[in-house]
């Protein structure tokens, strides 16, 4: 009758077995715990408190890493509110044609350039801003020319020197909603030109 003997593993392959799968198991546990971790924050130009900026999901970021403005925003920022000759244009509050002392006071020194060329006519451009229907804009255009127009006659301006055109609120740009945008429109123009014969 034979005995079975139990086979034993040399140590030296038994300590590199053991060394080996702990080695597995840290790369495992190391890969899981960076993957859990995320992406690291990256390190952005110091402030100058020597303070370091970081970027990622943060909130209340300062202010130096604020997103740069929309375009709309920049479109509404850089709106160009109607500048004709400011000089050569009459103002009036909404809704009126009444002529203020400073506008009277512009008036009477346009009309030393007509009164010093009798040549020379001035076409009343009216405008409006568009609150309001288009008829009611363009007669409140009208009504400002016709008080610029008696104005201008009273300071001893000939009639045949005063042409009219009226706007309303035809050229009122499509992002005129700010209130020093609509006061531009509430004007009266005086643009000059040489006329015919010397009357």
């Amino acid at each position: 009758m034979t005995s079975s003997r139990k086979y034993h593993w040399p140590r030296w392959f038994v300590t590199r077995s053991k060394a080996l799968v702990c080695a597995l198991l840290a790369a495992v546990i190391g890969s899981q715990l960076a993957a859990c971790a995320g992406p690291a924050r990256q390190a952005g130009p110091a402030t100058a408190d020597g303070a370091t900026n970081t970027t990622g999901n943060q909130t209340g970021s300062p202010a130096g890493n604020a997103p740069p403005p929309t375009a709309g925003a920049a479109t509404a920022a850089a709106q160009a509110l109607p500048d004709p000759a400011a000089a050569d244009s009459i103002y009036f509050a909404p809704g009126s044609s009444s002529i203020s002392p400073a506008g009277r006071s512009k008036l009477k020194r346009l009309a030393q350039r007509l009164l010093a060329d009798k040549r020379q006519v001035v076409t009343l451009i009216g405008h409006a801003n568009d609150n309001g229907s288009a008829s009611f804009n363009l007669a409140v255009a009208d009504s400002r020319i016709g008080a610029v127009a008696s104005a201008l006659k009273k300071l001893g301006i000939a009639a045949h020197q005063i042409q009219r055109s009226v706007r309303g609120d035809e050229e009122v740009p499509a992002d005129c909603r700010s209130s020093e945008c609509r006061r531009a429109m509430r004007r009266v123009d005086l643009v000059f030109s040489q006329g015919g014969s010397n009357r």
